[in-house]
């Protein structure tokens, strides 16, 4: 019982992470063989230093996301900044919401990204000084799309898709690009939505 049992929880921790894909943490053991403790113990350790190597990673990619995202404002004067603006707007939507911490901060990095797929679309349609064609308004609607596609070849980075593929859906299923009604739109990219056409009427 004092080998068998602690590796049957052993085993079924290890079925959970197979399951999940997450590290779980082993209880602390006080008492038992010593060998199953210093197994657990280290197997705790090891994954407490994946999981904070993942964290710093996903960190990392959103950082250079965000600097992709700057350099998209970056091709037009006119746009220099919108990235930054509609963050700062979204958060402080979501706060006078009383939006929980956590979401807040999905949202807060969501918007920075919610026009990464415009990185995708020609400057000759994006600097465009007259109206666009039907076939260019095409062109531009997919750039939601094209944003979830870049965020999609990573791991970790879900919480964003939401956001960045839903920003420009209507509440009376006018939007694109998949023609949402209501509340079928995730709230955070709702909020991303009201954000983004206030600094788009607003900014110079």
């Amino acid at each position: 019982r004092s080998i068998a049992r602690p590796l049957a929880d052993v085993a079924a921790y290890l079925r959970l992470s197979g399951a999940t894909g997450e590290l779980p943490e082993f209880p602390e053991r006080q008492g038992g063989v010593q060998e199953i403790r210093d197994l657990t113990q280290g197997f705790n350790h090891a994954a407490r230093a994946v999981r904070e190597s993942r964290e710093r990673l996903t960190r990392a990619y959103v950082q250079f996301v965000g600097s992709l995202a700057q350099a998209l404002d970056a091709r037009d004067a006119y746009t220099a900044g919108h990235s930054r603006r509609v963050s700062d707007y979204s958060c402080a939507i979501a706060k006078a919401m009383n939006i929980p911490e956590r979401e807040l901060e999905t949202i807060r990095v969501g918007a920075l990204l919610h026009d990464l797929g415009k990185i995708g679309i020609s400057d000759l349609v994006l600097q465009k000084p007259g109206r666009l064609t039907p076939e260019e308004t095409q062109l531009i609607q997919q750039h939601p799309v094209i944003g979830k596609r870049i965020l999609e070849n990573v791991q970790g980075l879900e919480e964003y898709f939401g956001i960045v593929e839903l920003h420009h859906e209507n509440l009376d299923g006018s939007g694109y690009p998949h023609g949402l009604k209501g509340e079928k739109t995730p709230l955070p990219a709702r909020i991303v939505k009201v954000a983004d056409a206030y600094d788009a009427m607003t900014s110079d």
